[in-house]
């Protein structure tokens, strides 16, 4: 699957244009950690359109879920 996807997705002209684009509308999935920190890493870089899609009702995942 990692030699499809960086064969296939993330080649240099790809990653270009994802990267000049900053209007592209992007999911996160999941309001963990990861996905708080990917989001909050994606709006500091001047992506406009980021959404988080949860299944949960509250933010954290599993740091909220387990503590």
């Amino acid at each position: 699957i990692y030699t499809y996807i960086k064969s296939h997705l993330f080649d240099n002209k790809n990653r270009a244009s994802l990267l000049h684009n900053r209007n592209s509308k992007i999911a996160i999935v999941g309001s963990g950690i990861g996905g708080v920190g990917a989001t909050y890493a994606l709006l500091c870089s001047g992506y406009t359109n980021v959404t988080i899609y949860e299944a949960r009702d509250k933010l954290g995942g599993n740091a909220k879920t387990h503590v």
